[in-house]
């Protein structure tokens, strides 16, 4: 499940990651995104003990987006995104 907000600097959005395991949303990361217009994307960078690499994010319509993500250097792509937005809940 995914999270955007507002970020904290101007331009900036806020993404969290969750995964939901017997029911319940485990946290997988926070990550700020900024556009990168070389890319046509929103962009963030991240790294762990064992890799480094960016996350590029592009919205399709206001209820799609898609992505990958690539070690670094080389842009070797290791992760595909393509997102549907949940339609709202009836009451």
């Amino acid at each position: 499940m995914y999270e955007f907000t507002s970020g904290q600097k101007p331009g900036s959005v806020h993404w969290k990651a969750d995964k939901v395991v017997g029911g319940q949303r485990e946290t997988m990361g926070e990550l700020d995104l900024a556009y990168a217009s070389s890319d046509a994307c929103w962009q963030a960078e991240f790294s762990s003990p064992r890799v480094r690499g960016v996350w590029c994010l592009s919205v399709v319509d206001s209820g799609r987006m898609t992505g990958t993500a690539w070690l670094l250097p080389g842009k070797e792509r290791v992760r595909k995104v393509d997102a549907v937005r949940d339609p709202p809940a009836r009451h």
